[in-house]
């Protein structure tokens, strides 16, 4: 198997650790905004959720780290101020 596909072997994929969950005050406000869940430990229960179903389809590391819950990503707090005014 070639290294490219490491990820897809299950016999090769690190378990998750949900004590790598880590959301900065930004992260966390805009999850909640935009999943409409205001209580932090659900909110963390739902990424776990996320995660888990994400990392059953391609462990890639970043989704084992959170990597997809870091607001480096993209502009999040400059989505929701351009979806109210385009269209």
């Amino acid at each position: 198997m070639s290294s490219e596909f490491q990820w897809a072997d299950p016999a090769r994929r690190p378990p998750l650790d949900a004590s790598l969950y880590n959301l900065q005050k930004e992260e966390q406000d805009f999850f909640m905004q935009q999943t409409g869940i205001a209580d932090a430990e659900e909110l963390r229960k739902h990424i776990l959720e996320v995660q888990a179903k994400a990392y059953e389809v391609y462990s890639y590391p970043c989704i084992r780290r959170f990597g997809f819950t870091k607001s480096h990503l993209c502009c999040w707090n400059h989505l929701p101020a351009h979806s109210r005014t385009s269209g």
